[in-house]
């Protein structure tokens, strides 16, 4: 067991190791096309995010349960009742409702509204095309 945690350490660092090393290139690749186009970026025209942009989910998230503990087995007990889920109706449901589509949102929406459909002959006021795509 040790000798497999170790392993999955170093599979880690190897891993964090090579994305440092695979951003910093992007980085500099990044540098050197606007180097040949004779301009620099600037913070309003950047439209790359690199490591060093994005949140440190180690500053605000707390480190995993040790696996010895009874706070792991309760989170794999929740992963194994969650998985137990997938084939029931409320499986089902959740996996519909994952679907962010208009036509998806319409049905949830009129659902909540305690109404059969909302479209643009029965609900007008509800469909409001300004916040809606070409293809709604």
């Amino acid at each position: 067991m040790k000798n497999l945690r170790t392993l999955c350490m170093l599979a880690v660092l190897l891993f964090s190791v090579l994305m440092n090393a695979q951003e910093t290139e992007a980085r500099q690749a990044v540098k050197d096309l606007y180097a040949a186009h004779g301009t620099l970026p600037s913070a309003d025209d950047t439209v790359y995010i690199f490591i060093d942009d994005e949140p440190d989910a180690r500053k605000y998230l707390p480190a995993p349960p040790d696996t010895s503990s009874m706070e792991f087995m309760d989170d794999l007990l929740q992963f194994q009742w969650g998985k137990a889920q997938r084939n029931t109706p409320r499986g089902a449901q959740a996996s519909r409702e994952s679907l962010w589509t208009v036509e998806m949102m319409r049905v949830l929406m009129a659902e909540a509204l305690s109404i059969d459909t909302i479209s643009d002959t029965e609900t007008p006021a509800v469909v409001d095309r300004s916040l809606c795509p070409t293809e709604c």
